[in-house]
């Protein structure tokens, strides 16, 4: 059992789901069904984990590992003939601090240390 604040999700593995098991039909909202297929569920309450939480979940990981998430999306976007730029993932990955992180100190060294 995990310890009381460690997360049950497998940040890495929904990301891997909604980029590229998902194709071009992905949504949070599938993701948060295949938690549920597949037992990430919260060993605390027994309850799936909320829309909100898989999002912050999938970018907080993006974010700590952003060339790896970058080449997992890109062979997503592949799939159906699509590519993604570095600077449009830079530039994806810019919007995503604040919302899900929702913490001024780590999106502001985020911005020094990666938005220019």
């Amino acid at each position: 059992m995990k310890k009381f604040g460690e997360s049950y999700l497998d940040s890495k593995k929904l990301f891997e789901v909604y980029w590229v098991d998902m194709g071009a039909a992905r949504s949070i909202k599938k993701v948060v069904e295949w938690c549920k297929t597949n037992g990430m569920i919260n060993p605390y309450n027994g309850k799936p984990p909320t829309r909100m939480g898989v999002w912050k979940g999938i970018y907080r990981w993006a974010l700590k590992n952003q060339d790896e998430a970058y080449v997992i999306a890109q062979k997503g976007v592949s799939q159906y003939g699509d590519f993604i730029t570095p600077e449009e993932w830079k530039e994806n990955m810019n919007r995503k601090v604040r919302p899900s992180w929702q913490n001024d100190n780590f999106s502001k060294k985020w911005e020094r240390d990666h938005a220019s």
